[in-house]
């Protein structure tokens, strides 16, 4: 999962302000466009998404290579973010997400290396509680699948477009 600064503004869930990386997040992402409308459900909906957020972030800080971008954190702030954010992306709803990614996630790369490494530590992370809540393999696969779709954003690198 993504690690977000609290210092950041949510990511813009009414518009697009830039279409082209929002076309290769579809295009590489079955999930993304409102093909995931159901998930949001399928988890057990917003409370269910509240709870995982919660589990999840105990994890993270209990990770002593990840609590450290959590240092400066509000983390009520962080997991109230967390979960409207996932909340929209599970239920179709988010946009923008790319470039929401790229920015919540620069600064971590210029100061602390974050990395794949990293990237992969959360995602874990991610599966664990989602498997500890019961969440059954397809729609955890599901989940994770979309989650790993967003690696090159969270780490800013160039995305190909297809044509």
């Amino acid at each position: 999962m993504p690690l977000y600064s609290d210092h950041r503004p949510a990511p813009n869930l009414g518009h697009r302000t830039n279409r082209r990386e929002s076309r290769t997040f579809a295009a590489n992402n079955r999930y993304s466009e409102g093909n995931m409308a159901n998930l949001l459900e399928r988890v057990g909906g917003q409370e269910a998404v509240n709870a995982a957020v919660h589990l999840f972030y105990a994890k993270v800080l209990a990770d002593s290579e990840l609590a450290p971008f959590f240092k400066d954190s509000n983390m009520e702030r962080q997991h109230r973010s967390q979960a409207k954010f996932l909340a929209n992306v599970m239920d179709g709803s988010a946009t923008n997400v790319e470039t929401y990614m790229r920015n919540a996630h620069r600064p971590f790369i210029e100061k602390m290396n974050l990395n794949e490494i990293h990237f992969g530590r959360v995602a874990g992370h991610l599966a664990a509680t989602l498997e500890e809540l019961g969440v059954d393999a397809e729609t955890n696969g599901e989940i994770l699948t979309a989650v790993a779709s967003l690696q090159d954003f969270v780490l800013d690198r160039t995305v190909a477009v297809a044509a």
